[in-house]
């Protein structure tokens, strides 16, 4: 439950993340600082964003516009962040609101909600002209989805984020309403609230242990040979129990006999989310998946087995005593990790804490689910690859499961030398001025091998096809170092370069070496202002005689992803000109 520290610390988090990108504005009330922080944190939450650029690219907010940038934004219609995912075919509308101090029963007024879906309605309107907005940024995104919107070939996902530092996201009388809303429009309505702020990257190192008792007809023994003393096993427990050894009470972990208290108050049980410290990603609330299993347990419970996947568990030690007399085994489970099936036990916890199901309690202890635990005795690339192929069946991301690939934790490791931090899953938001986020490193990689143009709008597939070409052909983990440093050189000029301009002058740079490992063994020391920005200057000037020649159908911005316009820098740069020498 949340309570006044837990807005607090919400409250420092988005300060601290917004004097990181923003340091000369510290003069900012702390309100305001923390305010638009939270945007940043959304953005680099959700979408991996890590530079100043972009992050102004999507932050509508009139203040924040006429604050930070300067620029008079008269009216956002109630909109503050707009995304448009072109990998993943969806349209991100964003309602933040923000509260100055925490009152607990406070929630998201249905004006607010209804004004920022009208957003939608003037998108449907062809007589409406984006002109009447009175925002030329806004107007951009308007004329942009709307031109989505009546392609045909085009199918995407539009989905309208309410989100606040309040401990409630809609009240119930406005629920039926919203529920029509999704419906007629054909639209997700997500709201996020204090709670969820708080959970998002989360991710505490804890050592936890649970004790079972299991009947013998439920269990059964794995062991890699005859030899083997790491036995692991397979077995089928409700899901009182599995959501009992993965709650933040030890007490309850350590103590079986809870289960058989009729009385007990299931709302004790708090989920102990370091245990998801080697899951592939971080709960994604209630998705089509996730609202899946709270449909199955409120009116399918019976085939509840049958429908889910399943939970994985490695341990560091299993200690299993069989118990004749009773006719069940005794098994410890010591420092538990959850490498599959952490969104089935986030579900459950947030269908607890909703505690809108009938009889919950009775169908938790009378409904069963496959469990799997591996005894890994300490062998991390084991771990990392339990975690890696028992997701790789599902409806996961390679960026999500690459990011416990072995070579990602070695980055992470030899960077954190240099007291860098390596950001390796996605939703989670670094408070470092010396941090990188792993999808950032690829871009910026495959952008020094030779392909700045797919870097921007091919992320997907950066951890797919092109995934061994960026981490293991003509690969150095120092070159990482030096390319990060490369780009925190650039970003650091305050120069409002788009990132796309960067990936460019990346590729350029790239030039002066033999290849990725090249650069480990040489200096960057040439690398100065003055080369940057006459890189930088002469890209513009190619960016805006490509735009003229295809007779301005897009913006300038969008050159650096058009085809053909790499090949215009290929002609027209002297590549000597920014050489070494």
């Amino acid at each position: 439950m949340v309570n006044l520290n837990i807005w607090k610390t919400v409250f420092q988090r988005n300060l601290k993340l917004f004097d990181k990108y923003y340091p000369e504005y510290k003069n900012l009330s702390n309100v305001d600082r923390s305010r638009y922080g939270l945007y940043l944190f959304i953005l680099a939450s959700m979408f991996d964003i890590d530079n100043r650029e972009e992050f102004e690219k999507y932050i509508i907010d009139t203040n924040f516009n006429n604050t930070i940038l300067k620029e008079e934004s008269l009216n956002d219609n109630k909109i503050d962040v707009i995304y448009i995912d072109d990998d993943e075919k969806k349209i991100y509308i964003m309602n933040f609101k923000y509260r100055e101090k925490f009152k607990p029963n406070k929630s998201f007024e249905y004006t607010e909600v209804d004004s920022t879906i009208n957003f939608l309605t003037l998108l449907e309107d062809e007589e409406f002209e984006s002109k009447n907005l009175n925002n030329p940024k806004l107007e951009k995104y308007f004329n942009e989805i709307r031109a989505i919107l009546n392609d045909v070939s085009k199918i995407y996902d539009i989905e309208f984020y309410f989100i606040s530092n309040e401990a409630n996201s809609f009240s119930d009388e406005i629920k039926p309403r919203l529920e029509s809303i999704k419906r007629e429009k054909g639209i997700q309505i997500v709201p996020i609230t204090l709670e969820d702020l708080y959970n998002i990257g989360n991710e505490e190192k804890i050592i936890t242990n649970a004790k079972l008792y299991i009947e013998t007809d439920k269990l059964s023994l794995f062991k890699n040979d005859n030899y083997s003393t790491n036995n692991s096993y397979i077995m089928n427990i409700s899901l009182f129990e599995l959501l009992r050894i993965t709650c933040n009470n030890s007490q309850y972990r350590e103590n079986d006999n809870i289960k058989k208290d009729d009385s007990f108050n299931i709302l004790n049980f708090v989920q102990e989310k370091s245990q998801l410290r080697d899951n592939v990603r971080s709960y994604l609330g209630l998705t089509k998946y996730n609202k899946n299993i709270k449909e199955t347990l409120n009116n399918d419970v019976s085939n509840f087995f049958y429908y889910n996947n399943g939970i994985t568990i490695v341990c560091n030690q299993i200690n299993a005593k069989e118990i004749k007399t009773n006719k069940v085994y005794s098994i410890e489970l010591k420092d538990i990790q959850i490498v599959n099936g952490g969104q089935t036990i986030s579900t459950l916890f947030k269908i607890i804490e909703e505690n809108d199901i009938d009889d919950l309690l009775y169908k938790l202890k009378n409904t069963y689910i496959l469990v799997r635990v591996f005894n890994i005795a300490n062998n991390d690339e084991l771990r990392l690859n339990i975690a890696q192929y028992t997701n790789s069946q599902n409806a996961i991301d390679n960026i999500d499961l690459k990011s416990v690939d072995k070579i990602q934790i070695d980055i992470e490791q030899y960077l954190k030398t240099f007291e860098i931090e390596y950001i390796r899953k996605r939703g989670i938001v670094s408070e470092s001025n010396d941090s990188i986020k792993m999808i950032m490193l690829a871009q910026l990689i495959y952008s020094f091998k030779g392909f700045p143009d797919r870097a921007t709008n091919q992320k997907k597939r950066l951890f797919d096809d092109y995934y061994k070409f960026i981490f293991y052909d003509d690969f150095d983990i120092e070159s990482c170092r030096k390319i990060y440093e490369i780009y925190k050189r650039i970003i650091g000029l305050n120069l409002k370069i788009d990132l796309s301009e960067i990936y460019y002058i990346i590729y350029i740079i790239s030039k002066n070496y033999k290849n990725f490992i090249d650069l480990a063994e040489k200096d960057i020391e040439w690398i100065d202002k003055y080369i940057i920005t006459v890189i930088d200057n002469k890209i513009k000037e190619i960016a805006e005689k490509f735009t003229e020649e295809q007779g301005n159908k897009f913006a300038v911005s969008r050159a650096y992803i058009k085809k053909g316009f790499k090949e215009a820098i290929d002609k027209e740069i002297k590549f000597e000109l920014y050489s070494r020498n």
